[in-house]
């Protein structure tokens, strides 16, 4: 069987007869641009939607342009919109002469992220757009409160959502004006381009008319200059039949909708829908891992799928002068490989629902059988909230220095716990039992069994996180690795695949993201204080010596923790790369500066990033006499800011051409940062927990954790070979100059 993506000969087939005499009244009418047939249309389309007025226009576009241009945006305005939808959303606010500002998207409804929206709102913000995505409507109250606040002016792009209810409001009823795209593939329909845009206000309405009409009132009264985008008579009549069928069409889209909803919800994530709210599937869009693979899958087996959208808008080249990267839309980052359009229409008959269903079962459980890909293993399933009232469980593996640590931060939670702590040295065991007044055990087993932990926390050497956190899967725990997630690339994707077969989380602790200001450079960073970016660094000189490197009884040798690079300056190199984006090219050098250790000591790496910025990273521990401070520092054509001391939380500059009520704000709260290593893992534990309880990535889940140990194999591979390397996600890259540690028995099987 073949079904398509989208039938619209089925479609006109059923009212081929109507289509064909509205038709022929227009032409025997002579009626081709606005006229009768146009005015009717938009009487009837007003009256369906609830609005006074209706404006048929060229496009969904033209709408959105005309809409803003009336309302007054121009240039020197700035108008904030989603960063998941088509570009007609955000080229009609540049069309204006405006600067769009992009906002992530939510979630669970993949519509603009509203707790988001607040913080992009400036003194230059004219006007919010929300796009009522694939049919369902934006949280649109919280949307004009915020509006309301402001005193900003809100335009629905409604181009998806014909039909559409928010509470008891019909979409485009809800902003200023409202958008409505007629393309041939939508709810409703043209035979071609159209599009209209409603409203309530009369004076908009007229000053809209009159822009998409040249600018004029009457034949030659030109008041200003306006565009040309006129509904034409054939499309305003093939419009009018259509109309008296939308609620039809719109009911049997729900139909399939709720027949997905109900076979689908085992095999992958379905659509999230406000119980508030109508929604219209102009496009029934799932969550699936190896999205790609399934859709391929399935166009093999006659489901023709579609994706929407395979780029986010800011990541568009259109839209490389922002220099936005991945990481400023994270949510939109990710779901542009996860979300997959299923046929959906007010012609599918229930055989083809019943065939999509089963191939898309079928399909994925395929998938599922097979090796999944890197990039979704740590991710399965964010989507799906935890609800608990009752505290978290962590559970300690290692009660060494970092143990005292984790165990310190978490108790200053209230919705979280430490239940036990396990060593293999008995003694160390004993004495952390103690001095924290927690349970310890003696296998990892036992104390599992006894305590029902949610999370393991892998405290032990470096060397042993990975075969640690291997042997722990049968546990069907999530876990908390303290930095590296391991020492070898293959390790870390090792982890990735058996944790996404069993539905396991896995974050990484990085807690210099968590210093108040390598925050506040972030959200800078975001505001695009920067501008392009020229250079970032990061140096680490500390001072450690052979007796630091040699075998104790808290740390293998080298071979268990690694060198500088993958033992201290991890956390630097994190840093750099959430504050620069995805490195392209590193070149490197590393030296033994030490006669008696086999792990470097000392590395120095130039760095090239996608956005065209240069970072440079430098690190040492063979420095005399005594520890020096490390740093970040970033560069860019309007500011620059460094940050320094032993734990990067010293503010040293911060200098932008433009000023901003963010300055003083942060030096503010550079006056009384708190006790900071304490603190950071705090705040890491602090989100760790929401990520887990909302269904959300943390701020440093596994991926994150990769990216750093992916950077520094490039370091040791540029360093082995002298040349440059290239980076991009490796399965199979291995460590160059560093052996898997020495077999030794696994912290696991102490009796």
């Amino acid at each position: 069987m073949n079904i398509p993506f989208v039938d619209l000969k089925a479609h006109h087939a059923q009212i081929r007869g109507q289509i064909d005499e509205a038709i022929r009244s227009v032409i025997d009418d002579c009626a081709f641009v606005r006229g009768a047939y146009a005015a009717a249309f938009e009487k009837h389309f007003a009256t369906f939607v609830g609005t006074k007025h209706c404006l048929g226009v060229g496009n969904g576009t033209d709408a959105l342009y005309i809409a803003l241009a009336s309302l007054g945006v121009g240039s020197g305005d700035e108008v904030i919109t989603v960063a998941n939808s088509f570009i007609a959303t955000s080229e009609a606010i540049t069309r204006t002469g405006a600067q769009v500002v992009f906002v992530d998207c939510d979630e669970k409804s993949y519509n603009i992220d509203v707790s988001q929206i607040e913080a992009a709102v400036t003194e230059r913000t004219k006007a919010i757009v929300p796009v009522h995505l694939y049919g369902q409507p934006a949280d649109m109250q919280a949307i004009r409160d915020i509006a309301d606040r402001h005193g900003l002016r809100v335009v629905e792009d409604a181009a998806q959502a014909h039909g559409a209810r928010y509470e008891d409001c019909a979409v485009g009823t809800l902003g200023d004006a409202a958008c409505f795209s007629f393309y041939p593939g939508k709810n409703l329909g043209a035979l071609g381009d159209a599009g209209a845009v409603v409203t309530n206000d009369d004076d908009l309405a007229a000053r809209m008319r009159m822009l998409a009409n040249h600018g004029r009132q009457g034949k030659y009264d030109h008041e200003f200059e306006g565009i040309n985008s006129r509904l034409d008579g054939i499309q305003a009549a093939v419009l009018d039949v259509k109309l008296a069928h939308l609620d039809r069409w719109n009911a049997r889209r729900r139909e399939v909708a709720a027949r997905y909803d109900r076979e689908l919800g085992e095999f992958c994530i379905t659509p999230n829908c406000s119980a508030d709210s109508q929604h219209v599937y102009h496009l029934y869009v799932v969550r699936v891992p190896g999205r790609d693979a399934v859709r391929k899958s399935l166009q093999e087996r006659g489901v023709s799928t579609g994706v929407h959208y395979p780029i986010p808008l800011p990541l568009l080249k259109a839209y490389e002068y922002m220099h936005h990267r991945p990481e400023d839309f994270p949510v939109a980052s990710r779901l542009k490989d996860e979300l997959l359009s299923l046929p959906v229409h007010g012609e599918m008959t229930d055989a083809a629902i019943d065939y999509v269903i089963e191939q898309v079962k079928e399909v994925v459980k395929s998938q599922k059988k097979a090796a999944r890909p890197i990039i979704q293993a740590s991710l399965k399933e964010e989507s799906m909230p935890i609800h608990c009232g009752q505290k978290v469980r962590f559970a300690l593996i290692g009660c060494g220095a970092i143990a005292n640590k984790h165990i310190t931060a978490i108790r200053r939670l209230d919705n979280a716990e430490v239940v036990g702590a396990f060593d293999l040295n008995p003694e160390a065991a004993t004495s952390f039992g103690a001095k924290h007044d927690v349970p310890t055990f003696n296998s990892v087993d036992e104390m599992v069994a006894r305590t029902d932990p949610e999370f393991l926390n892998i405290l032990t050497p470096s060397g042993y996180h990975a075969q640690n956190l291997l042997d722990l899967v049968k546990h069907d725990r999530h876990f908390v690795v303290e930095k590296p997630l391991a020492l070898q690339l293959h390790e870390a994707d090792q982890i990735f695949q058996e944790c996404a077969q069993r539905e396991l989380r896995v974050y990484v602790v990085k807690q210099n993201r968590f210093n108040p200001p390598i925050q506040q450079l972030k959200r800078a960073l975001v505001a695009g204080r920067f501008g392009r970016l020229v250079l970032g660094t990061v140096r680490l000189r500390w001072k450690r010596d052979q007796a630091y490197y040699a075998q104790k009884a808290w740390r293998g040798t080298w071979g268990l923790d690694g060198g500088v690079l993958t033992n201290q300056a991890s956390h630097h190199i994190d840093a750099l790369l959430w504050m620069m984006g995805e490195p392209e090219t590193v070149i490197a050098k590393t030296e033994t500066r030490l006669a008696d250790i086999e792990a470097e000591d000392t590395g120095a790496a130039i760095i090239r990033f996608s956005n065209g910025a240069l970072g440079i990273v430098e690190a040492t521990t063979a420095v005399r006499p005594q520890d020096l401070e490390g740093s970040i520092s970033v560069l860019g054509e309007k500011g620059a800011v460094e940050i320094g001391g032993f734990f990067m939380n010293e503010l040293k500059t911060w200098k932008f051409d433009e000023p901003h009520e963010m300055d003083t704000e942060v030096w503010a709260q550079h006056a009384t940062v708190p006790d900071l290593p304490a603190w950071n893992h705090t705040e890491y534990f602090k989100d760790v927990i929401d990520s887990y309880k909302d269904g959300k990535r943390g701020l440093v889940d596994g991926l994150e954790g990769r990216k750093s140990i992916e950077l520094i194999t490039a370091i040791y591979e540029s360093a082995e070979t002298n040349k440059e390397v290239a980076l991009q996600f490796r399965p199979q890259a291995c460590r160059l100059g560093v052996q898997s540690p020495p077999s030794q028995p696994s912290i696991l099987k102490a009796a």
